[in-house]
């Protein structure tokens, strides 16, 4: 899996509406708590933007 900026994006926009799925590279991905959704959050940050 590939990630990418656009995936960083939809993250943000997700934690931003206060909801807990999201699509992540063609993926529909639903977390459990907000806590989980900023943890992949900062994952995804790490590989993007290094």
């Amino acid at each position: 899996m590939a990630l990418t900026q656009t995936d960083l994006d939809a993250l943000d926009q997700a934690i931003a509406s206060g909801v807990l799925t999201c699509e992540l590279d063609g993926q529909r991905v639903t977390y459990q708590s907000t806590d989980q959704l900023m943890r992949a959050r900062a994952f995804v940050e790490k590989r993007v933007l290094g």
